[in-house]
């Protein structure tokens, strides 16, 4: 169980603008078709064709000094942090917070209450694949 956020290229690049990240869509590649990577980012930016589905979009923070720090091989560079904290204002580039389809109504109306932010709270949806979006049948 857990909650996606659906956004597009345009707003999400616009929302990060200012923290210097790199922005780009995923392409699905069949690897025993594809050509051999090339590219030292091509890793980062491709998945296999079976997870099409996602329409991932992936942010990369890429520290320059580092990397260059790293060639050749230094092993008296530091780690980088595992994670990097940015003042980013998630309800500039999300359109729709998706509930799980394997919600129950518990885990729905915990993730709707922990969203305290009124700019997103109406954006909170029952995936489309969830039983309960949709009335039954009659």
């Amino acid at each position: 169980m857990g909650v996606a956020l659906r956004s597009t290229l345009t707003l999400l690049e616009a929302s990060v603008a200012a923290h210097d990240l790199y922005v780009s869509p995923i392409t699905y590649l069949k690897y025993h078709e594809a050509p051999a990577f090339t590219d030292e980012m091509d890793f980062l930016l491709h998945k296999r064709h079976g997870f099409a589905a996602e329409c991932e979009l992936r942010l990369l923070k890429f520290n320059e000094a580092h990397r260059n720090a790293l060639i050749p091989k230094d092993a008296s560079v530091p780690e980088l942090p595992d994670h990097i904290h940015l003042d980013w204002i998630l309800s500039d580039a999300v359109k729709e917070i998706i509930i799980s389809p394997y919600a129950d109504e518990t885990y729905e109306d915990l993730a709707r209450d922990t969203i305290n932010d009124p700019n997103l709270a109406g954006r909170v949806v029952l995936s489309e694949l969830h039983e309960r979006r949709y009335p039954p049948y009659r």
